[in-house]
């Protein structure tokens, strides 16, 4: 393997933040809204404090694997689901939201752990 193919690897994987000095440490300047972008941290740093929780340490839940397989129920979306683990994550965010400012979050963190911090990024610059 090439260094120039090991650089190309390691540039695409980008682990989700696990800490939250990690997720203060993300570079959100490409989303140009900056409430928007605030939310996205609180929300990253609301998995880093559910992972904290007993409960999915008991059941051996890792949040942001779950969150990268999950999908709302259909009707009921990230505002209405009963699901545990997205409850958490939604308990444990420190900005209030209305219904539709928790919905767009959501959807967003969701991309982040589906996608991966990269391709989220650059689904920004088309």
């Amino acid at each position: 393997m090439s260094y120039e193919t090991n650089m190309t690897t390691r540039e695409e994987y980008y682990p989700p933040p696990r800490t939250k000095t990690e997720v203060e440490n993300i570079d959100l300047t490409f989303i140009s809204d900056e409430w928007s972008a605030d939310m996205l941290r609180d929300a990253m740093n609301a998995v880093v404090l559910s992972q904290l929780e007993p409960e999915m340490h008991t059941n051996e839940i890792d949040v942001w694997t779950y969150l990268s397989a999950y999908s709302p129920p259909l009707g009921e979306g990230f505002m209405f689901c009963r699901d545990k683990v997205i409850g958490r994550i939604q308990a444990n965010m420190q900005i209030s939201h209305s219904g539709s400012s928790l919905a767009f979050t959501m959807r967003h963190l969701e991309a982040v752990a589906k996608l991966g911090f990269l391709k989220y990024r650059d689904s920004f610059k088309r």
